[in-house]
């Protein structure tokens, strides 16, 4: 009899059967090694595990349902998971990925006790992030992933509108939008996540002690291959990506995430 055969859905390698316990790499719910005599549950060699619910869960409900569970990870790891989810994959770009940039920050900035805000305060940064549109990245020049940047660094540092720090969230969305305007070419929604992020790392290094495994300068977009529209080594984040000698940028030197 030939039996079935599954892949992982993180990273496609088969599945096998195994009576070991899993953690849902989105939630955090475990689920055992199975029942006396039935046949073992299905397993990824590499131990990522997926619950039924995180598995079946639509793009815009995969970071509620993450919250709380992944302070423990860098930003660009957690950003990395998120975007590896099964319905981020079958849509590679759209407005769900707009809150990632803050949710990542503020959940690995929790997890190194470097704020001390809730899950409900991370939610209400994703949700004026996913505010933005599609597509306003070519209709208004506006990323909704750049605006998860000053969405993480005002809900970092407190502001308000009377706040002398408001311009540090500016900062950091200028940053992510000129380092999308240097690149220019088609939208990619992983180039602007990374972007965001590194931003984001960029501005807050001047209040915080933010540590280097967070900070992960060298960043490289896995996602390139399942991308129809990828922009190749021209991305900075592609992993063949070469930096141009001479090449100029809108901003000035060493203003750049």
């Amino acid at each position: 009899m030939v039996l079935p055969a599954f892949t992982c859905p993180i990273c496609s390698q088969p599945l096998e059967r195994r009576a070991v316990s899993a953690v849902c790499l989105y939630c955090g719910v475990e689920d055992g090694p199975g029942e006396p005599g039935a046949p073992p549950p299905w397993r990824c060699p590499s131990g990522h595990y997926i619950c039924p619910e995180c598995r079946s869960a639509q793009a815009s409900d995969v970071i509620t349902r993450s919250v709380g569970h992944l302070d423990a990870w860098s930003p660009i790891r957690i950003a990395d998971l998120l975007m590896s989810h099964p319905a981020f994959r079958q849509e590679a770009y759209g407005p769900d990925h707009h809150g990632i940039p803050a949710f990542a920050v503020l959940s690995a900035l929790r997890g190194a006790s470097l704020w001390d805000g809730s899950n409900a305060r991370i939610l209400a940064a994703v949700r004026r992030a996913r505010s933005v549109p599609s597509g306003s990245c070519y209709l208004s020049g506006s990323c909704g992933a750049c605006a998860a940047a000053g969405a993480a660094v005002s809900t970092v540092l407190g502001l308000d509108i009377r706040d002398r720090r408001r311009g540090e969230a500016l900062q950091a969305v200028a940053l992510c939008t000129g380092s999308l305007a240097d690149t220019g070419g088609l939208r990619c929604c992983k180039e602007a996540v990374y972007a965001s992020i590194q931003a984001v790392l960029k501005v807050l290094a001047s209040s915080l002690a933010i540590p280097a495994e967070l900070r992960e300068s060298e960043v490289r977009c896995s996602f390139h291959s399942d991308l129809k529209d990828c922009k190749g080594p021209t991305c900075p984040y592609h992993p063949d990506h070469k930096p141009l000698r001479g090449a100029g940028s809108s901003f000035p030197e060493g203003a750049r995430p």
